[in-house]
């Protein structure tokens, strides 16, 4: 698990996540002012706002069922009553693994952002990341608001450009 909100979430992901996005008006003018080409533009960049607020729905989604197995991972070592496990194999790469004799339960490291770690209890980490769980819930409500604002404008903009060129 390594959520990092300062270097796994860019900036402007993080505003289109958090802010209602801004429809320009020219999708909805059946003529008159804009450009036809201005309207392509702007839809252009709604279109593109939609597929970037997506592919960050999908990291969030994946990012949030990898802290709730770190958290079942977590409980299950605080039922145990040993304080060492091993052996034990450890994953350090796609093909890569090593055997680790003894491993402590006692203490977990959890990244708390900017490439810093905290040294707490299993207790206190499955504490941490219930946080993180809830901050990353309340980025995925307000990304699929966005997303549904998103689809509305679209579909009133192809609307309303079917109307004007009829006109």
């Amino acid at each position: 698990m390594s959520y990092n909100s300062e270097t796994r979430h860019p900036k402007a992901l993080k505003h289109l996540a958090k802010s209602i996005y801004y429809i320009p008006l020219s999708l909805y003018r059946s003529g008159g002012e804009m450009s036809g080409q201005q309207r392509e533009q702007d839809l252009a960049a709604l279109r593109t706002t939609y597929q970037l607020l997506l592919n960050e729905s999908s990291r969030l989604n994946i990012l949030y069922s990898d802290v709730e197995r770190s958290i079942e991972t977590l409980e299950t070592l605080s039922k145990l009553e040993k304080q060492e496990l091993g052996p034990v194999i450890l994953p350090i790469g796609a093909f890569l693994s090593i055997m680790l004799n003894k491993v402590s339960t006692e203490k977990v490291l959890i990244q708390m952002g900017a490439n810093i770690y905290a040294e707490m209890s299993p207790d206190k980490a499955i504490e941490e990341l219930k946080g993180k769980l809830e901050e990353i819930r309340k980025e995925l409500i307000q990304i699929q608001v966005n997303l549904r604002q998103i689809e509305a404008s679209l579909i009133a903009a192809e609307q309303g450009g079917r109307v004007a060129k009829r006109t």
